[in-house]
């Protein structure tokens, strides 16, 4: 058959090597899909997002003070006609 059932430990230049060959694999198909690896691409486009999640989280909670506000406002109104 070929097959043994025993279990063969990696060393450590055979686990530096396919870390190599796959970090080489992952840049050359990102090559053939014309996505070339541009870090500074990358950064501006995840700092991009943060900054747009950022300011939905302000809008967010700018729009819960004011509903709150506005309870607050027709509590005391409702209060006052008493």
């Amino acid at each position: 058959m070929g097959i043994s059932g025993k279990v063969e430990r990696a060393t450590l230049e055979q686990v530096k090597a396919r870390l190599a060959w796959l970090r080489e694999r992952k840049f050359e198909m990102e090559k053939e899909r014309g996505q070339e690896l541009d870090l500074s691409k990358r950064i501006a486009e995840r700092k991009r997002i943060e900054e747009e999640e950022k300011r939905r989280r302000r809008e967010k909670k700018k729009a819960k003070r004011r509903a709150r506000r506005l309870q607050m406002e027709g509590e005391d109104i409702n209060m006052n006609s008493d």
